[in-house]
């Protein structure tokens, strides 16, 4: 069970203090504010999202692929009451972890 939310700020703070730690390291290297990685990251999202919108398959090696999958319109039926009720079509997001990934998780 998950211990705890990461959400995108939490991300950013990460990746700014990790970009801290590489610029100690390379003083060579330009030197990105808190502001810079939020902007970075939130275009990063922009352009996944659109490209799931634009139906596209998004694939990052080594971590997961996001597709969308067509649900046709079927019967289902209400747990609570036992009555069919007609389900629209729509789509699915599946979200599918790499197998590096999926190995990580299951050892």
């Amino acid at each position: 069970m998950p211990s705890a939310v990461v959400n995108r700020s939490d991300i950013v703070n990460r990746l700014t203090f990790k970009l801290k730690e590489k610029y100690k390291k390379n003083p060579s290297l330009k030197k990105l504010t808190h502001h810079e990685v939020d902007d970075m990251v939130k275009d990063i999202l922009y352009v996944l999202e659109q490209n799931i919108l634009q139906k596209n398959r998004v694939e990052i090696r080594g971590f997961c692929s996001f597709e969308l999958k067509f649900v046709a319109p079927h019967t289902a039926r209400n747990p609570a009451t036992g009555e069919e009720v007609l389900v629209d079509a729509k789509y699915k997001l599946s979200f599918h972890p790499s197998k590096k990934l999926f190995y990580r998780l299951n050892r």
